[in-house]
């Protein structure tokens, strides 16, 4: 046929064909079927205004609003494998909700807000099996590894709702609904946008790869698994195949948790570090009171109402170093009664012949001047 002839209709340009879908029913009944049962997405703006919420607090309570130190957000629940796999593995759900000050919270929360949409596609219940699921496994592939700092923020999450969107694209169209070119154009969104959050997080350094890379995983396999067509008969469904999906999660995460984590030997060997930890401050505590009632003595003026009170707090102190020094030699496999090294044990001989100084001289001086009045 000529393509010169009147009859023929006026190609497009290249922009308005990629613009203009095939099937414009199709694009407007998907469309008005998301707007149709759930017409206001809240989701995104609640979980930004918790994080805002639990920032305000940790400020209030005296941890950086620019940068917080990796131990108070710990302090605070967020994710370290080293608690998490022990006894704390309620961390890798509240690390979600701690932010590494203002500029890591203000991204986050920008990016909720933005996906409002992942909310109509999923449902609300959807949405909040996916946000907190990819939250949670995103931790957990971030603690699989034995290593890293301490992990926070919402990014698990809001990779996991990139995901799950970008599942729909994905899946066939007889299971989403989901029309042939608005499914090509959704699909080149989301991988934009997934590339330039990926080139983001790959410039700034120290961010949890792992914990973005999980979250994303767990997103895109609920999407897939609970995404339908958003006409009035599978919406009814939408609350059901949640509770599906967090029944699944459950169980895989759960499975998950017990294979990574480490034996109870390895956990022991943990404790015992960090009770050598603390034993190492309470030891420095002890010799600043012992040098204090020493530096009361050497002076002309009556000695402290507390002196005597204060050398029971050293030999406490004392006690706890010791035993802390015991656990830490069983747990690697050796015998107690002994120090961890050989500057521990004249540490710890030498603050006793202090504290016995200490106590004769506080008993001489007592008998001089009488009881502390």
């Amino acid at each position: 046929m000529d393509p010169a002839l009147p009859n023929d209709p006026a190609p497009r340009r290249r922009d308005e064909r990629r613009a203009i879908p095939t099937d414009l029913d199709a694009h407007h009944a998907w469309v008005a079927g998301l707007s149709r049962h759930v017409h206001r997405p809240i989701l995104g703006p609640v979980f930004a205004g918790i994080n805002v919420a639990v920032f305000v607090v940790l400020v209030a309570n005296g941890v950086s609003a620019r940068m917080p130190a990796p131990q108070d957000l710990l302090r605070w629940g967020a994710n370290h494998w080293t608690r998490s796999l022990d006894d704390e593995p309620w961390r890798l759900l509240t690390a979600g909700f701690l932010h590494y000050g203002f500029v890591h919270l203000a991204v986050n929360c920008l990016a909720l807000v933005q996906l409002r949409f992942a909310e109509q596609v999923l449902g609300r219940s959807g949405w909040l099996v996916t946000y907190l699921v990819a939250i949670v496994a995103g931790c957990l592939l971030s603690s699989a590894r034995h290593d890293g700092g301490v992990g926070a923020g919402a990014s698990g999450g809001v990779f996991g709702l990139l995901g799950a969107v970008l599942a729909i694209t994905i899946a066939p169209p007889a299971r989403t609904g989901l029309p042939d070119e608005l499914r090509r154009s959704l699909r080149s969104g989301m991988l934009q946008t997934l590339a330039l959050n990926a080139f983001i997080a790959f410039s700034i350094p120290n961010l949890d790869h792992w914990a973005h890379g999980g979250g994303l995983l767990a997103g895109f396999c609920i999407g897939i698994a609970i995404v339908r067509p958003p006409d009035d008969e599978h919406a009814r469904g939408r609350l059901r195949r949640a509770l599906v999906a967090v029944g699944v999660s459950v169980a895989v995460l759960g499975t998950a948790y017990a294979v990574v984590r480490p034996s109870d030997a390895k956990f022991e060997r943990l404790r015992a570090t960090r009770a050598l930890e603390g034993a190492e401050v309470d030891l420095e505590s002890a010799r600043l009171e012992v040098n204090a009632v020493l530096d009361a003595l050497r002076d002309a003026a009556p000695l402290p109402a507390d002196a005597e009170a204060r050398l029971e707090g050293v030999d406490a102190d004392l006690r706890r170093a010791t035993a802390a020094f015991d656990r830490y030699a069983v747990a690697g496999g050796g015998r107690p009664g002994r120090a961890p090294t050989p500057e521990h044990e004249r540490f710890v001989a030498r603050l006793r012949e202090v504290l016995a100084t200490a106590r004769e001289g506080v008993a001489s001086r007592r008998r001089r001047e009488g009881p502390p009045r």
